[in-house]
């Protein structure tokens, strides 16, 4: 990841986790799991691209790129994989 925020033309990433309430109610063990491993596929896509992340949300990131950000397809194929 970068530690400065990009300037020109930028692309933005928000994730959010669908359902998370229900499914925190339901097993919080599993989603606490489930978040770690979510945020771990998003921190990865993000570091590998040169991403900026400017918001951590709790169940959902919020983060820049300074181009094209090929990052949230890898990141949310990851995501969808676990």
């Amino acid at each position: 990841m970068t530690s400065a925020a990009p300037s020109g033309v930028v692309t933005f990433v928000f994730t959010d986790v669908e359902g998370s309430t229900r499914r925190w109610e339901a097993d919080a063990a599993a989603m606490r799991a489930a978040l770690m491993a979510h945020d771990e596929v998003l921190r990865t896509a993000i570091e590998a691209h040169d991403g900026y992340l400017f918001s951590h949300t709790g169940d959902g990131v919020d983060t820049s790129a300074g181009s094209t950000f090929r990052a949230s397809r890898r990141g949310s194929r990851g995501c969808a994989a676990r």
